[in-house]
């Protein structure tokens, strides 16, 4: 994380899926101008940054402007530089249920296992808002089916925790871990419990009590 942003940024950024940018024009050219406009725009959108570090390719991840994503790729040395929560392009892609962008992003050969400042990957994310195709995608990609964020969580007790049935079927059928436990002492089928998803619940069975 560069120091010399900081002074800029709010150190707490919501992880709801809202963008807070510090100029309005930029912002406006990323999000709805055509190729042609973008590139007239190229030398003031090619270092630019926001007030949470976040450059031009990441805002094209959130907007889905897969069109866009290539050319400023070109700029950066590699796709998965990140803001100052942690989040990469592909991150952002994700958490906006921006598929082709970050299908886009991936064969930019990133690491689709770069977790943010939470220790949550961009599976973790998937899973939290319930985007199946979008978990599909990432686990065709090599995503780490059993990594851990801060708390622990696996992509599979997430998906106990938030009810995602279709996600945690995917998981299942690509072998994942449903032994591990989080910080505190939770597998799948005790998350399920605690959080009353009565669906996974019926889903796993009783065989992890």
């Amino acid at each position: 994380m560069p120091d010399f942003k900081r002074e800029k940024a709010n150190i707490y950024l919501s992880s709801q899926r809202c963008i807070c940018m510090d100029d309005q024009n930029l912002l406006q050219t990323i999000k709805n101008a055509d190729m042609k406009s973008v590139e007239g725009a190229s030398d003031e959108l090619w270092d630019y940054r926001d007030q949470y570090y976040r450059n031009a390719l990441m805002i094209s991840a959130m907007y889905g402007r897969t069109d866009l994503i290539e050319f400023f790729a070109r700029k950066y040395d590699h796709v998965d530089d990140r803001d100052i929560e942690g989040n990469t392009a592909l991150m952002w892609a994700v958490r906006n249920n921006r598929i082709e962008s970050a299908r886009s992003i991936i064969s930019m050969k990133c690491s689709v296992d770069l977790p943010d400042n939470s220790g949550n990957t961009p599976l973790c994310w998937a899973i939290i808002f319930g985007y199946t195709d979008m978990v599909k995608l990432l686990i065709s990609s090599g995503s780490n089916i059993n990594v851990k964020n801060a708390e622990g969580d696996t992509p599979a007790i997430l998906a106990a925790k938030y009810g995602r049935v279709q996600c945690l079927k995917m998981l299942i059928e690509a072998g994942c871990d449903l032994k591990a436990r989080n910080n505190t002492g939770q597998n799948v089928w005790r998350a399920a419990e605690v959080f009353g998803r009565k669906e996974i619940s019926d889903l796993l069975g009783s065989s992890l009590r």
